[in-house]
Formats: C-alpha cells, sequence, structure tokens
C-alpha cells in the first residue's frame, strides 16, 4: 500500500514538472500603444464666404408710462387712516385713494350740526314773529350764517382728509403705512400713470451720442419699431427731483397690444455696415501682441496666415485683408 502512495506522489510531481504552468494562469499580454498614422491628417474646417455685417450697439432701456401724475395732499396733513389701493389697480378719476384719521374732526363736525341747526330755527323764529325788530331779525341772521360757515369750513377740511384720483388710469406705486402713521402734506403716497401711453426710458452716465429728436431703432420682443428721443439730460435737468441722467425715446410706430410696463427693450444705433464682406466668426482669430492671424488649410498642410480685421460685432468681423472666399480655416 506504501508503495502505491509513493507511485503516485511521484507520477504527480513528473506531471506538474512537465507542463510547467499548466496549473497556473497564463501571462496576461501587454496593451500596445496605439498606432498613429502621421501621413493621413484630418482637419477641421470652416469654408471663407462673403456675406453682409453690421456693427452696432445696443442700449437696454425699461418702458415706462409717458404720464405719470403724483397724488398727495395738499393742504392737510395728519395721522393715516388707509390707503385703499395698491400697485397694478385702475382707478377711475375723483375714485377715493386713501384718507387720514378724522374722528375727532367728525365729532366737531356732528356738534357744529347741532349749532348751525339751533341757530337756524332761532333765525325762522325771529323772523315768523310779526313784532320783531329789523335789528333783531339781522343778528340772528348773523348768527346763524357764523354757524354755517363754522359748519362749511369743518365739511371743508374733512374733505380735505381724502385723497382722491385726479385722472383715470394704473396705480403704479402706493405707499406702504400702518394705521396711525404720520403723513405731511405734499408727500407723495400714490402715482397713477397711463398704461395706453408707454416710452422707453435709459438711463446712463454717458449719454452724449443722443439728441433730441433723434430717430433710432427700438427692438421689442424681436421686432423693430422706430423711435425718436424726446427727452435728453438736458430737459431733465429742468426737473429737480431728477437725481439720475436718462434719456426718454417715443415711439413713431404703433406698438403691439402686449406691450408691458416694466418690460424691457434695446435701443439699437448701427455705427457701420458692409456689403458682401469676408466675414468669420471672432473666435477663429488667434493674436499675438499686435498681430492678427488665422490658420489655413493650404496644400494639405496647416498654415499660419496674417490677416487684417475691419467691423465686428458680437460674434463675427469682417477681414479686410489676408483671405479670400473659399479659402478654408481650420478649427481644430
Amino acid at each position: 500500500m506504501k508503495n502505491r502512495i509513493l507511485t503516485m506522489i511521484a507520477i504527480i510531481s513528473i506531471m506538474v514538472l512537465t507542463s510547467g504552468c499548466y496549473f497556473l494562469p497564463a501571462e496576461e499580454k501587454l496593451l500596445e500603444p496605439p498606432v498613429v498614422n502621421m501621413e493621413n491628417k484630418e482637419f477641421a474646417i470652416y469654408p471663407v464666404a462673403k456675406k453682409d455685417i453690421v456693427k452696432q450697439k445696443i442700449y437696454s432701456g425699461n418702458l415706462v408710462s409717458a404720464s405719470e401724475e403724483n397724488v398727495f395732499f395738499k393742504d392737510a396733513s395728519g395721522a393715516i387712516k388707509t390707503i385703499y389701493v395698491k400697485p397694478g389697480e385702475m382707478v377711475e378719476k375723483g375714485q377715493i385713494l386713501a384718507s387720514l384719521e378724522t374722528r375727532e374732526l367728525d365729532y366737531e363736525i356732528e356738534l357744529q350740526k347741532l349749532y348751525t341747526k339751533r341757530a337756524k330755527v332761532l333765525y325762522d323764529g325771529v323772523k315768523s314773529r310779526k313784532d320783531a325788530h329789523k335789528s333783531e331779525i339781522e343778528s340772528a341772521k348773523l348768527e346763524y350764517e357764523i354757524e354755517q360757515t363754522k359748519l362749511d369750513n369743518l365739511t371743508e377740511q374733512k374733505a380735505k382728509s381724502q385723497l382722491t384720483a385726479p385722472v383715470n388710469g394704473q396705480v403704479s406705486f402706493a405707499e406702504r403705512l400702518r394705521a396711525g402713521e404720520w403723513v405731511d402734506s405734499y408727500r407723495t403716497l400714490v402715482k397713477i400713470i397711463d398704461p395706453n401711453k408707454i416710452l422707453l426710458k435709459y438711463e446712463s452716465d454717458a449719454l452724449s451720442q443722443f439728441e433730441l429728436n433723434m430717430e433710432l431703432d427700438i427692438r421689442y420682443d424681436g421686432e423693430f419699431y422706430r423711435g425718436m428721443v424726446t427727452k435728453t439730460p438736458e430737459q431733465a435737468k429742468e426737473n429737480l427731483e431728477e437725481n439720475t441722467q436718462y434719456i426718454e425715446v417715443s415711439f413713431i410706430e404703433d406698438m403691439p397690444d402686449y406691450t408691458s410696463i416694466g418690460n424691457i427693450a434695446d435701443i439699437v444705433i448701427v455705427q457701420a455696415e458692409r456689403k458682401d464682406a469676408v466675414v468669420i466668426p471672432k473666435n477663429m482669430v488667434k493674436t499675438m501682441e499686435d498681430r492678427k492671424y488665422v490658420f489655413i488649410l493650404e496644400d494639405g498642410e496647416r498654415v499660419e496666415r496674417d490677416i487684417k480685421l475691419g467691423i465686428d460685432n458680437a460674434t463675427e468681423v469682417e477681414i479686410v485683408e489676408g483671405l479670400d472666399e473659399g479659402e478654408q480655416i481650420i478649427i481644430r
């Protein structure tokens, strides 16, 4: 038995030695680097073509109402009772917008009504008496007129405590106040605009390029409309409340019905224009100090070509020297 075991061990040993790594994993082959064929060069190219190019200057402004009324108490001041309107609401001329607290005044009015009524009764009584002297009648009449004048004055004072709309329109601003807050006369509490009369307002510290009655293009919602400068900083200086420099542009053409106050519109001024010019994207132009150049495909090779630039816009530039229509610019 022992000899049989030794014989089996010997056979297994011989198999292992003769088979090498039969029972071990095979060696992995090393990954070879990719082969790049330098003979076949591939380029992404942009064909040079001619087209029109326009250099524009864009100024973004806000659409505002051409008509705005500041509403305030002229001859009254006091604690605010309430402001009845909110921005965006439409109001009619004469509508009450705000009122001052008048509890004490209301009491005085009711008391004065009693005094006036009593004076009227006394006056009527004296007049009805046949034996009344003329002086007695005149005295009673004067007393009644005095009381009536006092009542009229109090009633007028009450009327001044109510702020009413001077025009039809839309509320663009309404002061937010708590009941009881003091309001001085001539403090603007409400602003009313005409939503159907719209103009463009552009604010800037550099407005010298705009002149009164200058016509220009206005871009709104992708469409162009003609406009005219109707107010420059010189005219704006006449309003002492204005602290910013601005111009106002009125529309010569009718705007669409959906035009809304508060939206943005652009003043577009054409500074230069070229017809049928060699034009390429700006990002294809390379710069090295003062030198401008592009890479072009010439006889299958990448070649640097110096160029001279003309007018440009946000994305494109005119090439006045160095490129011809049909040549190919290497993008990468």
